[in-house]
């Protein structure tokens, strides 16, 4: 699946660093095995830098998904 996200960052002076990832959807936040993949990501976790901006846009943004076999329950480890 493709997408194209974009954000809006308020207050962040002259330049910011936006970092995205997956985690789950429920407090205690974990990691999520599916990851992150595109231009600016690595290992699941994609980091733009932005300067004399207000909006981000990740393009070319994709979601590796995985298998629920491959992976326990998070309540189990």
């Amino acid at each position: 699946m493709t997408m194209l996200m974009m954000m809006q960052i308020n207050n962040a002076g002259s330049a910011a660093v936006v970092v995205v990832s997956c985690v789950t959807k429920d407090p205690p936040y974990y990691p999520h095995p599916h990851s992150l993949v595109g231009q600016s990501c690595q290992d699941g976790v994609c980091t733009l830098r932005v300067k004399n901006t207000n909006i981000v846009r990740y393009s070319m943004l994709y979601i590796y998904t995985v298998s629920p076999k491959m992976f326990p329950p998070l309540h189990s480890l």
